[in-house]
């Protein structure tokens, strides 16, 4: 199954070559977000990320994150790396419910994906990954808050 598709253009928009579908899980994907990295200084220039929920099992998700591996516009046609996990596949239906990836990319070349997780004692847990080499993000995710969502207040760590 597809995440999402995407197509290019090499001359401003005036036409666009077929669309490209970014690979995704077995059961079903939700929520794609897509980023570019438009620093003209940056070795990946024109890179796309994809930030998305794979529905790995029935009735599981897991967050994933992907991104194209050839950014020259003389290349033929338009690849992405094997999707990554960011995430465990985890159960979310009882207690845990995975909500948005969002890819973005600061002015240093650096990487983010934030994503939100609520769980069972009505906490809402909110997740990032970094990559300082062009999306090879590392495996590990860090906590950067929790929001307890009956006091409306948020704990930064």
């Amino acid at each position: 199954m597809g995440v999402g598709s995407v197509k290019r253009s090499t001359n401003g928009g005036y036409s666009f070559e077929n669309a490209v579908i970014v690979r995704g899980g077995t059961y079903g994907n939700d929520k794609p977000f897509f980023t570019i990295d438009k620093n003209p200084n940056s070795p990946f220039f024109n890179r796309i990320y994809v930030a998305y929920i794979n529905f790995c099992e029935t009735y599981k998700a897991k967050i994933e994150f992907t991104y194209s591996t050839n950014i020259d516009p003389g290349v033929e046609s338009l690849n992405f790396s094997t999707p990554i996990a960011l995430t465990d596949c985890e159960d979310f239906v009882s207690d845990k419910l995975l909500n948005g990836a969002f890819p973005l990319v600061n002015p240093n070349n650096q990487v983010y994906v934030f994503w939100l997780r609520s769980t069972s004692d009505d906490k809402i847990q909110y997740f990032f990954n970094r990559s300082q080499d062009g999306g090879r993000i590392n495996v590990y995710k860090i906590q950067a808050g929790d929001f307890v969502s009956s006091k409306k207040m948020m704990v930064i760590k």
